[in-house]
């Protein structure tokens, strides 16, 4: 386990925003990457395709749009969109202030941080007039409870929900309120949104986990939050075995 904050990182560029890798191979994750990005308005996370892994990206300020050639899928704060691998995507920061995003990957894509996807105009992917894209477009508090803990949890993506990859978790956690979670996929990343909470674990001393504080776990890891500063929320993102 490891606990690090989304302002740390490897910077890489695509486009005109400022990305950062936070979660990556050369880190010590083998199955997952989480990149956080800020992207000023009319900046473009040029579109590109992953071979192999399936993409996450989770709104957390401002109005974007995924871009798939022509067509448009709008997202706001709260928003979280599922690309299946294969699929031609970028963002387009649509609103009139910086827009700030996490994305996840599973398997890692080690040619997104090479420059290899950052693109010309000319060379961009386009996807083909032949098909229907699978991009899920899904607001995370309208995902399914999980009446199994006492906080609202809720699971957005996952193998029946449009990735047979990866499963995305988002919960809001009331003052005192709490849940314990355990690895049982290859990995997995926690990212508190919002509020503060204190982590238990046999792995590590407790400790406070401010807000863009990341949680990085092995399969097996396990963990115990309880939040300490009312309301909390956040974001968990596994890659599944």
């Amino acid at each position: 386990m490891q606990i690090l904050s989304l302002t740390s990182g490897e910077s890489f560029t695509m486009g005109k925003g400022k990305n950062w890798r936070v979660i990556h191979p050369g880190m010590g994750a083998n199955w997952i990457t989480l990149n956080h990005a800020l992207h000023d308005a009319g900046n473009e996370f040029v579109q590109h395709i992953h071979d192999h892994s399936d993409d996450i990206i989770v709104v957390l300020d401002g109005d974007v749009s995924l871009r798939q050639g022509s067509a448009y899928t709008p997202a706001k704060r709260g928003d979280s969109l599922m690309i299946p691998a294969g699929e031609v995507h970028g963002t387009v920061n649509t609103g009139r202030k910086t827009a700030r995003m996490v994305s996840f990957q599973s398997p890692p894509d080690m040619a997104l941080y090479s420059g290899e996807r950052n693109k010309s105009q000319e060379e961009r992917p386009l996807p083909t007039k032949d098909r229907v894209s699978g991009v899920l477009a899904v607001r995370m508090k309208s995902g399914s409870p999980d009446f199994r803990v006492t906080c609202d949890w809720r699971r957005v993506f996952g193998q029946k929900h449009g990735s047979d990859k990866m499963e995305l978790w988002y919960g809001a956690l009331k003052s005192n309120e709490s849940i314990s979670l355990m690895e049982t996929g290859h990995e997995g990343v926690l990212i508190v949104e919002k509020g503060t909470l204190r982590l238990s674990s046999t792995l590590a001393p407790d400790s406070k986990l401010p807000e863009g504080a990341v949680v990085f776990l092995q399969r097996g890891d396990s963990i115990h939050l309880k939040c300490i500063r009312n309301p909390s929320r956040v974001i968990y993102c596994s890659a599944l075995a």
